[in-house]
């Protein structure tokens, strides 16, 4: 958990302030107070990671960013890599001690930088403070830098061109005391749990053109802020937020008033054409029955905020078809009160906790972010993995509503998603290093997709598919998870008023194809363990050339499992890979075809094939 490897490691200084790592001198007493404290700690920074790590993190930077005034170039000189201490000397990196290469600061500030956020960053492990400020450095900021940028006290973005969301995951830098990301080009909202972070003293989001309320921190005394420049944003000291229930209500009592006004404009019209040929008795019922329909919108009308309530319950009641409700009382037992310890994971739809329940079982408990966009995905995921079992799927347990907040009860898959396991978790055992495993998750996949395309009463896409959709339980059983953009071929319970369920006349064959796309790039994955997007731009520029041939001298293939015996049934599975991504859709063989292939291989090892799956 992330909290257990930050739990050691309190940048305070003796009087409960932030640590500030930077050059100002005015800080300097307080650097020297906090790092001695820290350490003093049993092991310091010394057990998160290798020092040749910091050498590669600073290769990576270099390697990644174009610098056209070269002056990363002309002093980081990687040429002295065996003498320790080299890298201190690098023009803007300051380490932890100066005969060692654990890096303690980045400040490359007005360098001329251009590219994206640097990923290598992830390998300083040791980095507290980073000002990458007035460059020309573009594209989204990570999704996952709480997880980059661990221990991080001082974050500097601004003056650049990033764009897309303010990242919620900052949120679990629970050491941050300055963040700054004015003057960019980030949009959407401030993610609201900036708001917990009790050591921030400086947060600037100026001139960039994010919307919706601002942050309300929980600190006694507010961090410095500024949001000018923003129109969007509303809140604490700018306007005051027109409230979301009032204007819905609002717009539903203007569309109310509107239609009976137009269906009495509409019926007086129809009575004056008729009125000259009906009979009495029937004109007498057409004008009771208009009469009652105005009536019931009268009382919808009259309910005011009700009439949202009624709806939200509805909704509720619905749920309660597919899943357990389960207390409020319950979950916050099991997760001491939702504390920052219990959390592993912040995403786009909401904030993961660890559960332990009194009999020492342990549940995932997704807190969602409350927005109207959000309850599509929440029916897609509650009616795919509520109504749907499988060995497969991940289990979803049952759900909780409490005031405006939703959370969905997961049985707690202990070791995390596939993709971490291909790209992170550098520091532990290679588990994936095994071919035999890789195999095993492969057809475990392919088994799960085959079942839900062709074998549940639901026929279901997923959608959006990938290596972090994948969940591996104690015995690295592969389970797909995150089914909120799934859509459904039909629903037996055509009652329910959902409204939003893909129906089968807009599902076509492309729909499903795109599933065996998204499974071959998967496979890709594992064999190369190339991150996804490289996998698909690999594909896109081979110019009419087979994946298998381009693979067939085995050199873009995972090192590791080279000359073990597994060269041929690597090829193979190559080959499987290269119909799945076949550019015309036509072309791509079923997710039952791709299963029976791939449970064949698995025989090999064990694997036991679900029976309800053969043709």
């Amino acid at each position: 958990m992330i909290d257990e490897i930050v739990k050691p490691f309190n940048l305070l200084n003796k009087d409960g302030y932030p640590l500030f790592v930077n050059a100002s001198v005015v800080h300097f007493a307080i650097v020297t107070s906090s790092l001695i404290s820290l350490l003093s700690l049993p092991g310091g920074f010394h057990s998160i990671s290798a020092v040749e790590n910091d050498v590669y993190c600073l290769k990576s930077i270099e390697d990644s960013l174009q610098h056209p005034y070269n002056y990363l170039p002309l002093t980081w000189n990687f040429d002295n890599a065996t003498e320790e201490g080299f890298i201190c000397d690098f023009t803007g990196i300051g380490c932890w001690h100066a005969n060692e290469n654990k890096v303690l600061n980045i400040r490359l500030s007005e360098m001329g930088l251009k590219g994206q956020f640097p990923r290598g960053l992830e390998n300083c492990t040791s980095l507290v403070d980073l000002d990458l400020s007035n460059n020309q450095l573009s594209g989204p900021i990570p999704f996952d830098i709480g997880q980059v940028l661990k221990f991080i006290t001082t974050l500097d973005l601004s003056n650049n061109q990033f764009s897309g969301l303010i990242p919620p995951s900052i949120a679990s830098c629970k050491y941050i005391s300055v963040l700054k990301l004015d003057d960019n080009s980030l949009r959407g909202p401030i993610p609201q749990e900036l708001g917990m972070l009790n050591r921030i003293t400086i947060s600037t989001v100026a001139n960039n053109m994010l919307t919706g309320p601002v942050p309300n921190f929980i600190k006694a005394t507010p961090p410095e802020v500024r949001y000018e420049n923003n129109l969007g944003l509303c809140g604490a000291a700018l306007e005051v937020c027109k409230d979301d229930l009032d204007s819905g209500l609002s717009n539903r009592v203007l569309f109310l008033s509107g239609f009976m006004t137009g269906w009495a404009i509409t019926m007086s019209l129809v009575l004056f054409i008729c009125l000259s040929g009906m009979p009495v008795l029937s004109l007498k019922k057409l004008i009771t029955k208009m009469k009652e329909k105005i009536n019931a919108l009268a009382d919808v009308q009259s309910l005011g905020p009700k009439a949202l309530e009624i709806d939200y319950n509805n909704k509720i009641a619905r749920l309660e078809k597919y899943v357990t409700r389960i207390s409020f009382a319950e979950l916050s037992s099991a997760t001491a009160n939702f504390s920052q310890d219990s959390i592993i994971g912040i995403g786009k739809m909401g904030t993961m906790y660890k559960a332990r329940l009194p009999n020492g079982w342990f549940l995932a408990i997704k807190g969602l972010f409350n927005s109207e966009q959000l309850h599509q995905k929440i029916a897609s995921e509650t009616i795919t993995l509520g109504k749907l079992r499988h060995r497969r799927l991940v289990p979803l347990i049952g759900f909780c509503p409490e005031k405006e907040d939703l959370f969905l009860v997961y049985k707690y898959m202990s070791n995390g998603n596939l993709y971490n396991w291909l790209h992170g978790r550098k520091d532990e055992v290679d588990i994936m290093a095994h071919w035999a495993l890789r195999v095993k998750v492969a057809a475990g996949i392919a088994e799960g997709l085959a079942w839900l395309h062709h074998k549940c009463s639901l026929r279901v896409v997923h959608g959006t598919i990938s290596s972090k959709d994948i969940l591996l339980d104690k015995n690295f059983d592969p389970k797909i998870s995150n089914f909120w953009e799934a859509k459904f071929i039909k629903l037996e319970d055509q009652s329910s008023n959902w409204s939003f369920f893909q129906s089968s006349d807009s599902l076509d064959l492309d729909s499903f194809k795109k599933d065996v796309y998204c499974f071959g790039i998967m496979v890709l994955e594992l064999i190369t363990r190339k991150q996804p997007q490289q996998v698909k731009s690999f594909i896109e520029n081979l110019c009419g050339t087979s994946v298998s041939h381009k693979f067939s001298t085995l050199a873009e293939v995972d090192q590791t499992l080279i000359g073990h015996g597994f060269d041929d049934e690597i090829i193979q599975f190559l080959q499987v890979a290269e119909n799945c991504v076949l550019p015309n859709p036509d072309h791509r063989p079923s997710m039952l075809q791709v299963h029976e292939t791939l449970a064949a291989f698995a025989e090999i090892y064990n694997y036991t094939a679900d029976c309800e799956m053969s043709y």
